[in-house]
């Protein structure tokens, strides 16, 4: 149980910063 909650933890966090990577990158071009 605790093993599945780290992995949504972790998928959320490459999610998150991915999409703000994509953020950054969309307003400086």
């Amino acid at each position: 149980m605790e093993i599945k909650f780290l992995s949504l933890c972790i998928l959320a966090g490459v999610l998150f910063v991915s999409q703000v990577n994509a953020s950054a990158n969309n307003g400086k071009d």
